[in-house]
Order: C-alpha cells, then structure tokens, then sequence
C-alpha cells in the first residue's frame, strides 16, 4: 500500500513539473504558479515573473543562462495578475489566452481559429499554429521594449502605420511608456515621446553603404548583419548576428534611448554597445515638466529651488516623466506676492511661450496669473511667456555661450535668501583672464622634444596623427604632477604611460623634461635635480618622439631607436606593445598596477608571461594567483582566456625561439581605441572606448571574481562579491588608512580600534565570523574539542583568530596577518566560522558572539581548573609519597 501511494504521488509530482522540459503549451499543457516553458536548446524561458519590487505578475519572457533575469517580451504589460497560483497561460477558443481565474486578461485576439498549440523558439519568437504547423500570430508581430536578431519594425505603405517598439512605464512597471520607435515612410527610424513628438531619427538609409546616415555604429559589421527591404506594399529593418554565441538585444529604454547591449559571460553583465540619442538631455521631456536636464550631472534630473518631484517613487525609478511641482502653490489671485526664481545659462523650454513685443517682461509676468515663467531676449528686446507646462528645461556648461536666463514664477516664502550674481560676475572675468593667460602660454602642437624644444609647465607634444599627448597631469585629487602619456581626442582623461612613477615633481613650471648627455630626462625645481632617465649609459640621442601607437621613441641622428617606452611598461598593455619573457636571464617583463587611482607609483599587482608560455598575474611581485594557461597554438589563444575567442576585433600573435617569447595584440579596425589595463583591483581588464557614450566599456576581466584577487582587502578585510565596496573590515576594526580606501586601494587592510593588551591582564573575547572562507597562513594546532580549542587561543598572547573543525576536531589557528577572509553568501554550504580575537571593550554588545565566548571561557575557567587539580593531586602525592618514605625511615631506625 505504501508502495502505491509513492508511485501515485511521484506520477502527480512528474505530472505538475512537465514545464521545466515543454516548450510548448497545448491542450495538454497550460502555464500556471512556477510552471514555465524552456526553448528546445535553452535559451528562453516563458513563465510569471515580478519585476523588481512590484508585487504584480506578468506572464513574460527572458534568457534561460544569464545570471541576471532579463525580459524580452511580456504578454499583460499594462494588465498585471496578483496571484500567479490562480492564473492560467492555456489555448482556449482558437487564442492563446490569460485568464485571471475566470476573467479574461490577454489574448492574441484571432477573430477566427484554429490554434493547436503555442511553441517558445529558441530566438525568442512565441508562435501560435494550426494543426499542420503554420503560423497563425507570433510575438515578433508585437513587440514589447526588446528587438531580438531576426525581429522585424514594418512599416505598411498601405495603411500609413509602422509597428512600434515602446519602453517600459518605469524598471518596475511594463506597461508602455512615453517613449517609442518606429519606421516612418522616409525609410528613417524615429523616436517619439507620447506617440506624437519627434526628437530623434536615424536619417535615411543607405544603400551604398547599407546603414542609416546617422548611425556610424552600424559600420561595425564584423558583428551585426544589417537588412533593409522595401518593396510597394511594406518596408522593415532586421538584423542578425554572425557568432550565433553572442548574445545582443536592442532595448527601447525607460530613459528614452534606443539601446543596444551585448552580454560578457566572464563579467556576468550587459555591455552598453550604443544608445541614441547621445546625450541623455536629447530626450524629449525627460524631466517632465518643470524638470531641469543636465547631462554632467547624476541622477540627470533635479528640480528647481522651491519645488519637489510630483512623485518621488516614480524619480526613485528612473520615471521622471511627471516633472516637478511648486513646494508651495502659488496663490497670485488672494493677493500673495510672488517673486521669480533667476535660472542662469540655461536652454529654454520647448513651446507654450508666448511673444508680448517689447515690454516690462517682469511686470507683464507678475500681472497675469496664468504665467508661470518669462524670459527677456536683450538682443531682439522681445517678451516671453509660459503660461503652461514647462518642458525640456536643461542646464548648460558653464563655457556654453548660447545659454538664456529664465525666470520662474515661485511664492516668496520659497525664494532664496540672497543673490549671487556679482559672485558669478566676479567668476565670469577670472574665467576669462585665465583663458586668455592659457592662450598665451599653451604650445601643443609639436610631436618631438629636441635640443630646440623641452617640455615644461603646460607645454605638450602631440604625435603626429593627433592620438597621443604627452605633458604633466596630476591624477585625480593628487597634488603630485608627473609627466604621463593620454589619448588626446577622449573626453575622459585616460593616462597609459607615466616616466617618473614613483618620483613625482611638485612644480611643473620650474620641472622640465628635455635631452641631456644623451638621454631623455626630468630634472625638477629651480636646482634642476635629476627625477628620472632613459638611463642609457653611452648614448648619441638626438630627439625623442611620441608616436601614432602611443611609443615614445629616443632616436640618434639617423633615427635609428636607443630607448622606448614600449620596453618599460607602466599598468597599460597598448595594440602593438610586447610583454616579454627572456629565456637566457629567466627574467620577464612586467605590466605593474598603479598603487591606488591618485597614485601611479608600481603597485601590488603585475602580469608578466612565465617559461611555460602562460600569463599569470602575481601579488607583491612573487604570490601568484590567477594563470592563463598556456598558448594553445591550435586554437591560437590562452587556454583559460576563452574572450580571445572574439578574433573578428582582436588580432592575437604569439612568438617564440630560442631566446625569447612574447605576446602582442592589434585592432583589425583602426578606429577602435581598446587597451589591457593591470588594474588597481588586481584584474588584468581590457576595455574599449565607445565614441556615442563618451565612457570606457568593459570588455572582460581576468579574474573574474574580485574576491579570487589575493589579499585584496589586506590584512583582516573581509572581501564580498556581492557588496559595494567589495572590502569591509569587521565589527571592532578600522581601515588602517581610510585615505587609501577612499581611493579603492584596500591593500593595508584593517587594525583593531582597540589595541590588544591579553599581557596586561585586560579581557579579550572572540567575534565569530559565520560562513566565511578561512584565511591563509593557518596554523594547525592539534586535534581537540571546540572549547579547548577556544581557550587555548586565549591564554596564548600571539593568537590572533582561531577555527575549529567539528567533523575532524582540528584545531586551527592564526598568529600572523590574517589574509584573503572572503564572506559566503547565505546559502553557500561549504562556509566556516572564524573567531576574530578582539578586545572586550569592542565587542557587540549582545550578538551570537555570546554562546562561543561563554563556551570558551567556561572551557578555560575549566582547563584552569582541571591544571591546578592536576598539579594538585601531584603535590598531594609527592608530599604522602615521601611522608611515607620518612615513616619507614624512622621504623629502620628504631629496631637497630
């Protein structure tokens, strides 16, 4: 009978779990609870989810093997379910259709049908068919925010309407938003806000070129397959992808960009490929109304003084769409006064303005109610007014001179205490001294230093093809300046070669880099001190030159090199740049970290290659603790390297003879700009710069996890994949220097706040550190029991941590630095609990801490105990033992 009931419950148990296989639902098969469909190969999943924090289900769509859970598509984006245990996705009356109980949700909404079953693809089409498998309605007829490879935007030149892709409300809410893209009958994608308002188009397409004019990412074609066609009747847009392992999307975002993102499997993330339009401000009424732009600041919309986002939920979302409301309302009619709020260099709003012709604008505005703002043009003496909602408010630079002032109507109680114009007067003509004194004192436009050209103050050397500057900088915050190489044309300035790395100058006007005694040398301050050389020993160096690839170059008379910075690395690995491995000295050369983002001095971490053909990236020069494998001449790439796989953008060469070996890369497409980086974190990363997001992408990172980076957090630091910053110190413990982590360099760890004194008889207790993976450098003390293990920690001054292993009763303990301490997420199994000694004063005043610390000292009170009882009972024995030996003594006496 027992038997039976097993057999009966695991036929029920397979028969509610059939979803994890199907990819189909039919007659047989419908979606309900956690039930979900699985494309055939497993790259899509169909099933309830709830996006975000929201408590709504939606019946969507996502990739099966990412880390994170991305939708593609949703059936209900504006009709959510509650409960998804009491929801069904079946066939029902020729339809696909959603029922809510007995309530009808979604539908494909086929008037007449003779649907059999719906099939989950594996490019992300769900397909309704008919008995003989023809399709009768698909997703990719209508689609959501996502364009997969392979969807189609139309546009039907009969009816004059195009299929539209429209983002989502906000990153919780599905349901459309203001933003969407669409094909319009000039052959141009345009986006709209709201279905109406134009504020970006492609440009035409091409046909001798096959892109869009103002799409130049669509050149990039080693990637993506582009595919126009029109004939009478229709038009429409597709791409594909030639490495089917790729995984891309198109997205129309919540931030009323366009987007295109490519997944990186060794950084578990999306990469932004492009998004237009560029500048985020471009977007029409991003802010809503009222709402000011700036595309330098984060988040990109704020509100003017005196008022407040209409919903700070919907600006916690990134849906700043319902713009900003006055802080107090304003009651001109009863007779309050109101004043105007000046906002200075600004582009003023779209539309609603009206033109009153030469007058008081102040007065004319004060006097009307219905105006909520006005500005004065000086030049024309023209009046303007804005009597409704105000849109596409935005901030501009400083150095903008195309900007407006614009007055906006506020209550007095809201308006600020004083004025700053005469400061921002002031401000204004110190700009402009200065600019004219840069004017004067700026040459940059040479490629050499030579006998008749040094390098000094904010004097620079350009290479030839404008791609490379060279001069003095000082990185981030430093005062220290030193003379680095950067790309001259990007907008963030990106250092790849540094001469005097660890020999900063403090003055770069009395410092001057310049050819001496038949080298390349800095010399710093009025006493012209030598700070760093080419240190060539004979030399007949006539110029240095900064090359196109970002080599400087010591040359003689007939331009033959003597010296170039390719040979002396600093952290960045540059397209043409060799990292070597000698085989008669078994010396290699290095790629070194800075030592922190302000600090370029040699660092902890270095990638060099080794005598077995692998790179490996080592920790204070001798530690190792990430390897590439060795070259695999077959596949032409390192064997723990699968990125190198993506050799339509790279091209990989490795050499090797009798003396030497190395390795070097280049860019098939020269307008690319990418580089290795041995990065502070200590991951070798490789990135590439994206010219329509003016920022670097990552591109992949090596290790892949931050915490398998040894000694990360130095010396106590508890290192955590999942936080940000990756490094924490525990609970009664300090950054040894909060200046270095402030600057991502955690290297020197953490030091008790309270100096331990066990010698001077003050009280030490131990914090337990649960699921944590044990430091390195451990000692094995002995097989015992927890408590003894505990309280012999404790009696032993030295003693920094101890651990103990139940299942073997060892026994571990640590007395020296206590490093690579990396926390485990809650349901990783295989964690351990670190007690961390600390002294009592720094304990938690009620924690688990309680029962481990209460065992210990029991244990030692009773190992206390337990020694003096010994010692004890020794004496006792001793003390009768000869008290017995005197009373036999004194027997043999008397009987003589």
């Amino acid at each position: 009978m027992v038997s039976f009931f097993c057999t009966l419950s695991s036929f029920f148990f397979l028969c509610i779990h059939v979803s994890s296989a199907a990819d189909t639902i039919s007659a047989n098969f419908t979606l309900s609870g956690d039930q979900t469909l699985l494309s055939s190969n497993g790259t899509f999943k169909m099933g309830f989810f709830k996006p975000g924090n929201s408590t709504n289900f939606y019946i969507g769509m996502w990739y099966q093997e990412l880390s994170i859970q991305t939708i593609v598509w949703v059936a209900n984006r504006d009709k959510p379910v509650s409960d998804k245990n009491t929801s069904v996705l079946r066939i029902s009356d020729g339809n696909l259709v959603l029922l809510d109980g007995n309530s009808l949700v979604w539908s494909t909404g086929l008037n007449s049908s003779s649907a059999l079953d719906a099939v989950l693809q594996d490019d992300g089409n769900l397909v309704l068919r008919d008995e003989s498998g023809s399709p009768l309605w698909q997703s990719f007829d209508h689609l959501g925010d996502t364009w997969l490879p392979g969807a189609k935007i139309r546009y039907d030149k009969r009816t004059k309407k195009s299929q539209r892709l429209t983002s989502w409300t906000s990153t919780e809410d599905p349901s459309p938003g203001l933003f969407s893209l669409e094909l319009d009958e000039s052959t141009a994608y345009k986006i709209l806000w709201n279905g109406s308002k134009e504020y970006w188009s492609s440009g035409p397409w091409n046909n001798q070129s096959n892109i869009f004019d103002s799409v130049p990412e669509m050149r990039l074609n080693y990637i993506y397959n582009f595919s126009f066609f029109s004939n009478e009747t229709e038009s429409y847009f597709t791409y594909s992808l030639y490495n089917h392992a790729n995984v891309s999307r198109f997205a129309m975002d919540v931030s009323g960009q366009i987007k295109q993102f490519t997944w990186l499997n060794n950084n578990n993330q999306w990469n932004l490929f492009w998004s237009q339009p560029r500048q985020q401000c471009q977007v029409y009424a991003y802010c809503g109304s009222f709402g000011i732009c700036n595309d330098k600041s984060q988040p990109f919309c704020q509100c003017p003084q005196g008022f407040r986002p209409v919903s700070q939920k919907d600006w916690d979302l990134k849906d700043y769409s319902a713009g900003c409301v006055r802080s107090t309302e304003l009651q001109c009619s009863r007779g309050e006064i109101n004043e105007f709020l000046p906002l200075t260099n600004v582009k003023l709003p779209d539309h609603n303005s009206e033109e009153i012709g030469s007058t008081n604008c102040r007065s004319a505005c004060l006097g009307d109610c219905s105006c909520m703002a006005y500005a004065h043009e000086e030049t024309s003496n023209r009046c303007l007014m804005w009597s409704k909602d105000v849109l596409n408010l935005q901030q501009l630079e400083e150095d903008n001179s195309e900007g407006s002032t614009f007055y906006l109507r506020l209550s007095a109680s809201d308006m600020p205490s004083g004025s700053s114009s005469a400061f921002i007067m002031v401000l204004f003509l110190l700009f402009v001294l200065f600019s004219l004194f840069f004017l004067c004192t700026h040459v940059s436009s040479a490629d050499t230093i030579s006998a008749d050209f040094t390098l000094s103050g904010d004097q620079t050397i350009l290479s030839s093809g404008g791609t490379f500057k060279m001069g003095f900088f000082q990185p981030g915050n430093s005062t220290n300046l030193y003379i680095g190489m950067w790309y001259q044309e990007l907008s963030i300035q990106t250092i790849v070669w540094v001469a005097n790395r660890d020999k900063p100058v403090s003055d770069k006007k009395t410092s001057v880099l310049k050819i001496s005694n038949g080298n390349l040398v800095l010399l710093d301050g009025n006493n012209q001190t030598p700070v760093w050389s080419t240190g060539l020993n004979s030399s007949s160096a006539h110029e240095a030159v900064l090359l196109d690839d970002g080599n400087l170059v010591l040359r003689d008379e007939s331009g033959s090199p003597l010296w170039q910075s390719f040979d002396h690395l600093g952290d960045t690995w540059l397209p043409g740049a060799k990292i070597r491995y000698d085989k008669r000295t078994k010396k290699s050369q290095r790629l070194t970290s800075w030592t922190s983002i302000e600090d370029p001095a040699p660092g902890l971490f270095s990638v060099e290659l080794d005598e077995s053909t692998a790179y490996k990236i080592l920790w204070n020069g001798s530690k190792e603790y990430w390897s590439s494998g060795r070259w695999n001449p077959q596949s032409k790439i390192f064997d723990s390297v699968p990125e190198m796989r993506l050799n339509y953008i790279f091209n990989y060469s490795f050499f090797s003879n009798a003396t030497e070996s190395y390795f070097t890369y280049s860019i098939y497409n020269k307008a690319n700009i990418s580089r290795l980086v041995m990065d502070v974190s200590g991951q070798i990363r490789q990135s590439t710069w994206l010219n329509n997001n003016n920022q670097w992408n990552l591109f992949w990172s090596q290790p892949r996890q931050q915490c398998q980076v040894y000694a990360y957090c130095g010396s106590f630091g508890i290192c955590n994949d999942k936080s940000q910053p990756f490094c924490q110190c525990p609970r009664g413990f300090r950054p040894v220097s909060q200046k270095d982590w402030d600057m991502k360099d955690y290297s020197s760890g953490c030091v008790g706040k309270t100096e331990l004194q066990c010698s001077r008889g003050v009280v030490n207790q131990f914090l337990p550190l649960t699921n944590v993976k044990l430091p390195d450098n451990l000692e094995v003390w002995g097989i015992t029991s927890f408590s003894i293990c505990g309280s012999t920690c404790l009696g032993n001054c030295s003693c920094l941590a101890y651990a103990h292993y139940e299942s073997s009763n060892r026994c571990l303990m640590w007395t020296k630095d206590v490093f690579n301490l990396q926390q485990f997420e809650e349901d990783y199994s295989e964690g351990n609990t670190l007690y961390l000694r600390l002294s009592a004063s720094d304990m938690p005043s009620s924690s688990s801490s309680g029962k481990s610390n209460k065992a210990m000292i029991f244990g030692a009170v009773l190992g206390s105990l337990g020694a003096i009882a010994l010692v004890l009972l020794a004496v006792i024995i001793m003390l009768r033992y000869s008290r017995r030996k005197r009373m036999r003594g004194e027997k043999s006496d008397g009987t003589l």
